[in-house]
């Protein structure tokens, strides 16, 4: 199991970030398709507290249905997918930021967050550092 995750660190990642349902599948497929022009994982974080102003239910029937359309869609473009939910309150944005710093992030596509949220706040300065700084390029999935 470690010498999956240390091989996984070491290669070039695009990372997705889904911060609500509304944009989540079109996010997908411009995230598969981002990967597969890279040659890199794909890693999905699905912001669980910012997309959870439905029921757990609600959450759940979405997650599931959108697990299983990242495993086929990556499936068939030959992808290396990781899939994983952040449930960290407030947080989840630095969460974010730190795996960026902690992998070789070769993009960021985030969803569009809703005006009133942490993610949505975060995202302006963020991304103005982000591209000062040339961590990555960011793509906004609106």
């Amino acid at each position: 199991m470690n010498q999956v995750i240390e091989e996984v660190a070491t290669q070039h990642q695009v990372i997705a970030c889904i911060t609500q349902f509304k944009s989540a599948w079109r996010l997908l497929s411009e995230a598969v398709e981002q990967a597969e022009m890279r040659g890199a994982v794909l890693r999905i974080i699905v912001c669980h507290n910012l997309i959870s102003s439905g029921s757990r239910e609600d959450f759940t029937h979405f997650f599931r249905k959108f697990r299983h359309a990242a495993y086929q869609n990556c499936r068939e473009h030959d992808i290396r997918l990781i899939i994983e939910t952040l449930d960290c309150g407030s947080r989840e944005a630095s969460e974010v930021e730190r795996l960026m710093q902690e992998q070789k992030t070769d993009l960021l596509i985030l969803s569009d967050a809703p005006p009133d949220t942490v993610l949505a706040r975060w995202l302006p300065a963020r991304t103005e550092r982000l591209k000062k700084t040339q961590v990555c390029p960011v793509l906004l999935v609106r």
